[in-house]
């Protein structure tokens, strides 16, 4: 759960230094994208944190819901995520003039 945290949090980052009004627009991913499509669309969970996030929980838990991937490859894509939104933020902070 922990990765699946540094994921949420390495994206809002990178979406707050990219978007203007990133917390409407993180808002509307987790509502909208998160809470409804990806949970009902099994193609659409796999561009889903929370579904990665959910095998740890299914391997915690045996008898939840079965997650999209197993366990180390919920892994691996949630430490991509977490390395390409660290380095999109960085890369766009360096990018920044702040007055």
């Amino acid at each position: 759960m922990v990765l699946a945290s540094l994921a949420y949090c390495a994206g809002s980052s990178w979406l707050s230094l990219k978007t203007r009004r990133a917390v409407v627009r993180g808002g509307i991913y987790i509502l909208l994208w998160e809470g409804s499509v990806a949970t009902y669309a099994a193609s659409a969970a796999k561009l889903s944190i929370s579904a990665y996030g959910s095998a740890f929980v299914a391997h915690a838990l045996p008898q939840s819901a079965p997650p999209v991937a197993g366990l180390v490859p919920s892994a691996l894509v949630l430490a991509a995520v977490v390395v390409l939104a660290s380095w999109g933020a960085a890369r766009s902070l360096a990018r920044t003039e702040l007055p």
